[in-house]
């Protein structure tokens, strides 16, 4: 079912801490029960919302085999119980931050991660964007797809407005960019699902001196 699962992170992950326990059972052993000791085997070393996130890789995958006929029952993921998951204040640059970052995020990635900041696209939806889908006299980014998926990650697509701080940032990428793509690779096509964007921004955050510890 790895077509019909996009995140290739998901995959690894649960290759890692699914795969050794629950890989070794007979699927009519695969009970709710089951799934639920695992994941609390891993609660020491392991977020709630990483947790949850795992819950929803199994329910996805058995909920896959039910629409293809493939399962037969109920799906286990759905008798596991979710994780509660500590609410904390989200933190984010402030205006000032974002001009003090960028110039220290690596030229080729500097407009990537412009679009970023000043619209919340996800990485998937920045790799997929496509010069048609920027109108810069009108002023508007239509984010429609993901990855190579026809559609977002929300399944719906969104009109967003070009901060005046952007535009000149997605002029030179759509300038420079070798295909139909605003922010490919050197040789035109779209990045993979290993692109280590958070990475990339923790150095940049601390060449700018963002990063306090």
């Amino acid at each position: 079912f790895g077509a019909v699962l996009r995140s290739k992170g998901n995959r690894i992950a649960a290759d890692k801490h699914l795969r050794p326990t629950l890989g070794q059972l007979e699927l009519s052993e695969l009970t709710a029960a089951r799934v639920d000791e695992v994941l609390s085997l891993r609660a020491k070393e392991l977020s709630p919302k990483s947790l949850n996130n795992f819950r929803g890789f199994v329910r996805t995958v058995f909920a896959r085999a039910i629409q293809r006929q493939v399962w037969v029952g109920p799906n286990p993921a759905d008798g596991v119980p979710r994780r509660k998951v500590p609410r904390r204040i989200p933190s984010y640059l402030k205006p000032d931050e974002v001009r003090a970052l960028l110039p220290h995020v690596l030229p080729r990635w500097r407009s990537l991660f412009a679009c970023a900041v000043f619209t919340g696209m996800r990485r998937g939806e920045l790799v997929a964007l496509r010069k048609s889908d920027v109108d810069l006299e009108a002023g508007t980014v239509t984010v429609a797809r993901s990855w190579t998926a026809a559609t977002t990650k929300g399944g719906h697509a969104d009109v967003l407005p070009i901060h005046r701080e952007l535009r000149s940032f997605l002029a030179e990428a759509i300038r420079l960019s070798p295909s139909e793509l605003v922010f490919p690779r050197p040789d035109g096509s779209m990045h993979s699902e290993n692109v280590d964007l958070p990475r990339l921004l923790r150095s940049a955050l601390n060449r700018a001196g963002l990063v306090e510890g």
